[in-house]
């Protein structure tokens, strides 16, 4: 028997994944072959036993078939539909009772006789149902039901009887089968299970043996490194090590790394001493420092705030001058804007004063064509006295005419009524033409008065134009001057801001150096007493 502490624990934990293993394949073996054995079994039921029965049950359901459509044919023999349902469950009949007989030539006995019974009992239906048929064609019907009921259907009902015989024994036959496969499946499913429960108890035992020789071998080791480390830094004690498994390989890895701490120890305690001086002077180089660099600080504080203060001063001087130059910018915009608006303001009354020429052109054309009316109006008022008069002498000619002109006196005096209503009409139109001219007389005294006004309203416009214009000449000249002074003190406050930026940035780096150097000094203290506490360290060790 081989000791489990001289192997590895890598060989040791192999063994049990391989007995696992194994048992587990021999499981899944035994599995398979009850499966495949359960799947050969149902197969066959499904290909055969199935089949069989599903064949016996559709024989019976043909025959029945079968002997309706004969029975039709008789009750109606010129259907011909009958005869069609007749020949299809026949031939169906036929073909299913040689597929069973061929089906059914592995199975007992008892079955086989049956099946061919019912063939040759079918072979005598057949001739009886053809003599039916031959009768049902001749016309002889009572003759034809005599012979179905005397010989076919007796025929028919053996055939009945053997199936449903046949089809009650397959029923019984799938019955046991299914209690056959379920009870091999349940076999196969124990047994798998039987053979799983022992792979894992065998991998538990197996894995508990392994696990305990290396948890013993562990228990060894932490005590050897416990008492290693309550030696109080006894750096000369090793751990034992036996055999060449992992273990051991860690015992004496750890010797060496013992064996390592121990010179690092020594050569610490060397370079401690060295330290510990190094770090004294530094101390006091390091307090000077700071000191000097305080008093630099404050002094580069006080200018900041010196510069600081000439930056604002000189800020305020370039907010000044910018605060006037956007206001001389702005009277000139005003200024240039109101040059700009008396232009349109002199076009537009340019424009204005031709618009009222051109009314006072329409006018005069007014007057004109009024007159034309009221001259045209007196001629026409002329003609109706003239028609008045005509009209007048007619109707004296007409009476002295007697009763031959009386017609003519009646045209004489509507021409004459014709003749008032153009003139009365005329003096209508010639108040009116005189009331129009009268008032074109007006219109045209006010646009003459108008265009004076509107002359002496461009002469004006065209003296402000002026005068606006030098304005924006001086205001322009203005605001270039002050544009200068801006530019200039901007220059000055962004030097000054520069200036105050460095003298901050010093200020800073002053600041920064002194923490810097606080911080320093913070360190050398420590590593002072680091210095201190690493000798007390070093020096518990025996080495």
């Amino acid at each position: 028997m081989f000791d489990l502490r001289n192997l590895s624990i890598r060989f040791q934990l192999a063994v049990l994944l391989s007995v696992v293993i194994g048992l587990f394949l021999v499981s899944s073996v035994v599995s398979y072959q009850a499966l495949s054995r359960a799947k050969a079994e149902f197969t066959a039921f499904i290909t055969q036993d199935q089949h069989l029965l599903l064949n016996y049950t559709e024989l019976y359901a043909n025959g029945l078939q079968m002997g309706q459509a004969l029975r039709n044919i008789i009750l109606d023999p010129a259907n011909p539909k009958a005869y069609e349902n007749f020949d299809k469950a026949a031939k169906t009949m036929d073909d299913l009772l040689v597929a069973t007989v061929a089906l059914a030539s592995g199975r007992d006995a008892d079955t086989v006789a049956k099946l061919q019974r019912v063939g040759t009992v079918r072979a005598q239906q057949k001739g009886f149902q053809q003599q039916v048929m031959a009768l049902v064609r001749e016309g002889q019907s009572d003759q034809a039901k005599q012979l179905l009921n005397e010989q076919e259907t007796p025929a028919w009902r053996e055939i009945r009887t053997a199936l449903l015989d046949l089809i009650k024994a397959q029923k019984a036959y799938i019955e046991a089968q299914d209690k056959e496969v379920q009870a091999g499946a349940a076999q196969a499913q124990m047994t798998s299970l039987a053979l799983s429960l022992l792979a894992a108890a065998v991998g538990l035992v197996v894995g508990l043996t392994i696990l305990a020789k290396i948890v013993a071998s562990l228990n060894r080791l932490t005590a050897s490194i416990e008492t290693l480390a309550q030696g109080d830094g006894d750096l000369t004690a090793r751990l034992p090590v036996h055999g060449d498994t992992e273990l051991a390989r860690v015992a004496a890895s750890f010797n060496k790394l013992i064996g390592g701490l121990q010179d690092m120890v020594n050569a610490i305690k060397g370079h401690a001493g060295q330290l510990d001086t190094l770090s004294t002077q530094l101390a006091g180089t390091s307090s000077n420092l700071r000191q000097a660099t305080h008093n630099q600080a404050e002094a580069v504080n006080s200018t900041a705030s010196s510069v600081e203060e000439m930056s604002a001063s000189i800020a305020s001087v370039a907010d000044g001058a910018g605060q006037v130059q956007r206001i001389s910018n702005d009277s000139a915009r005003y200024s240039n804007e109101a040059r700009e608006k008396m232009e349109q303001l002199g076009r537009a009354m340019t424009g204005v004063r031709q618009a009222v020429q051109g009314v006072a052109g329409s006018v005069d054309q007014f007057l004109e064509s009024t007159n034309n009316i009221i001259g045209a109006t007196q001629h026409v008022k002329d003609i109706a006295d003239q028609i008045n008069l005509l009209a007048l002498n007619a109707a004296i000619e007409a009476a002295r005419a007697g009763e031959a002109g009386r017609g003519f006196a009646v045209v004489a005096d509507e021409v004459r009524k014709l003749a008032e209503k153009t003139a009365q009409y005329a003096n209508e139109i010639n108040q009116i033409t005189t009331e129009l001219g009268s008032r074109s007389g007006q219109v045209e005294a006010s646009i003459k008065q108008g265009e004076v006004v509107l002359d002496a309203s461009a002469k004006c416009g065209e003296t402000a134009v002026v005068s606006i214009e030098q304005a924006y000449g001086a205001v322009v000249e203005a605001s270039r001057g002050v544009e200068s002074i801006a530019a200039t003190t901007r220059e000055q406050s962004q030097a000054s801001s520069q200036i105050a930026a460095n003298v901050d940035r010093l200020a800073d780096v002053a600041s920064q150096t002194e923490d810097a150097i606080r911080q320093s000094d913070q360190t050398v203290q420590h590593m002072h007493r680091l210095a201190n506490d690493l000798n007390g360290t070093v020096s518990r060790f025996r080495s």
